[in-house]
């Protein structure tokens, strides 16, 4: 991920610790680790597509501009044409 990944190491960090202390508790006779839970799995997921999703549209904005996919954004898009972005992009919508 490199300097990109910067924004989301507090989370990978917090999730790891938590999941690691979690999981050692369940070791402990008489104690039930709270991530056997599927509510707690399901909250560790809710965190991290909430946290995800914020990161992106804090870096790129809430709306691209219609037909904008650079190879920044789509490395595997290489440079390709504006007008074959615009009736990629689109395709969607006329489904």
């Amino acid at each position: 991920m490199g300097e990109h990944g910067r924004p989301f190491f507090p989370l990978i960090a917090s999730l790891a610790i938590f999941v690691l202390v979690s999981n050692l508790s369940g070791l402990i006779p008489g104690f039930y680790p709270p991530t056997a839970n599927i509510n707690t799995t399901a909250a560790c997921a809710v965190v991290v597509f909430l946290a995800t999703h914020f990161i992106g549209i804090k870096q790129y904005g809430f709306v691209l501009p219609y037909g904008t996919i650079t190879a920044e954004l789509c490395p595997a898009c290489g440079n390709v044409p504006e007008r074959d972005v615009k009736s990629k992009s689109s395709f969607g919508l006329q489904l």
